[in-house]
């Protein structure tokens, strides 16, 4: 501590000093300090009210944003499936925002988005996903302090994609047809054929096909191509109706071309291939019987024919069609039809013409119930040589010996032919000479004019010795 004789001019000095005396506040100071203290009171009472205190909005009936557009889930090409869509269209959320007066204080439902997440938690798979809901303001700030009545959504899932299916079926109940007018379904033909259809992959593997419908009303006369066609549907493969609302269907315009086929059903018959003169053929016809899946006989010679059915697409060919009354479906020779052996003929069709009933062949027998055979030894010197070329020397292989010839006819007219009353003989104009040699040729038979009902089979050769001419 300082001492006394210190102290003393410490006093001595504080004595000496002329300090102020303290100014009398004039009115106007005193009222000037008293308006800044409420000021600064009035301020810190609004900064801890307003600012500085937090604060809770009650937000209601707040509508769900369902986009899926530029989301995580987009990038994995998944979209919500159409039910799950409209299931969320009319959902609202209540909820409260917390935060300080001053941010929050105005919000009203209509500042905010309540919206479903589809990047946070979505998985890349299709199926069930719960996904939460979020706000953010209007202006896109995101809200992070709220609370929800429903935090989140479950939805189904499915990966959208682009198939093709074909178009192949036509719906055309208005077009008129006759009884002898038929369409092939097989053979219709659509432009495009198939159409690219993009949508969900669940719903896309429930489509089989594209219908395409003709709403015309006409007579269908004749093969026709129906263009610009946009009425169709989509079927699965029972023939239901698939709904294409959640579907986008790349071609929505087709062109039919349905082939129309006349139709005639008509009896089969045989042609007898170049009878001989005075022969007649109403013997062996009313004989001839057809053997398919029953026996039958041609039409005029008994009431149990076998039918055909003929198709063309031409209706040139309808006009020939319209005007035949039997379809003839082969000419045989006589020298076919035998006593013991069926022919086989198989059933074949013109250029522009087809056989709906799928006949593919028949075998052609004789009821031979009063037919029997004749044979007689021709001698080979009585054979005559026709029609020899100068350039070739033409004999008999066997001069001396004999050729036999099988007759076929009733007993009656066989009895009328001996081997005096037939001539025989070989035209040579037939014979394709390459070589000196030995060349079987058909023998031609020339029966008695007393005769109509008579034929030769089996077909009867004989052996020709050719050589060439010195001469």
């Amino acid at each position: 501590m300082p001492d006394s004789k210190t102290l003393s001019a410490i006093k001595k000095r504080v004595a000496a000093m002329h300090l102020p005396k303290p100014r009398k506040l004039s009115r106007a100071d005193i009222i000037t300090l008293v308006a800044s203290f409420i000021i600064a009171l009035l301020l810190w009472t609004y900064i801890a009210a307003n600012v500085m205190q937090e604060y809770t909005v009650q937000l209601n009936k707040i509508p769900l944003s369902v986009d899926i557009t530029n989301s995580r889930a987009a990038s994995y090409s998944l979209n919500l499936t159409p039910e799950s869509l409209a299931a969320l269209e009319d959902i609202t959320v209540d909820g409260t925002v917390t935060g300080s007066r001053s941010m929050y204080g105005a919000l009203k439902s209509t500042d905010v988005v309540a919206y479903v997440d589809f990047n946070s938690t979505v998985a890349a798979i299709i199926g069930t996903q719960t996904l939460p809901i979020k706000l953010r303001t209007v202006s896109g700030e995101e809200l992070t302090n709220f609370t929800l009545s429903r935090s989140s959504v479950t939805v189904e899932m499915d990966r959208y994609e682009t198939r093709a299916f074909p178009v192949n079926e036509v719906s055309a109940p208005f077009l008129i047809r006759d009884d002898e007018t038929r369409i092939n379904e097989s053979e219709i033909s659509y432009e495009p054929s198939t159409v690219q259809i993009y949508g969900p992959s669940r719903r896309l593997a429930q489509i089989d096909h594209v219908r395409v419908n003709i709403v015309n009303s006409e007579d269908l006369t004749q093969t026709k191509t129906f263009s610009d066609c946009a009425d169709f549907t989509l079927e699965d493969s029972d023939g239901n109706e698939v709904d294409a609302s959640s579907f986008n269907v790349g071609t929505t315009r087709f062109s039919v071309r349905i082939p129309v086929f006349y139709s005639k059903t008509l009896p089969v018959t045989i042609n007898i291939a170049n009878p001989p003169t005075g022969f007649d053929t109403e013997t062996i016809m009313k004989r001839i019987r057809i053997n398919a899946n029953d026996v039958y006989t041609l039409p005029g010679y008994g009431d149990n024919n076998l039918q055909i059915t003929i198709e063309t697409t031409d209706p040139d060919n309808k006009a020939t069609l319209d005007a035949l009354e039997t379809w003839t479906i082969e000419s045989l020779a006589l020298s076919q039809l035998s006593l013991t052996d069926s022919v086989k003929v198989p059933v074949t069709m013109p250029e522009g013409f087809s056989d709906s009933s799928h006949i593919d062949s028949v075998n052609i027998t004789l009821d031979s119930s009063d037919l029997t055979t004749k044979r007689l030894w021709i001698k080979n010197s009585d054979i005559l040589l026709i029609n020899a070329s100068q350039s070739y020397n033409y004999a008999l292989e066997s001069p001396g010996g004999n050729t036999l010839v099988t007759l076929v006819g009733t007993q009656e007219e066989l009895d009328k032919v001996d081997e005096d009353n037939i001539k025989c003989s070989v035209n040579l104009v037939n014979i394709s000479v390459s070589t000196e040699g030995i060349y079987s040729q058909r023998l031609t038979v020339k029966l008695p004019d007393t005769v109509s009902g008579v034929w030769v089979s089996p077909e009867s050769n004989v052996s020709i010795q050719v050589s060439v001419s010195n001469t």
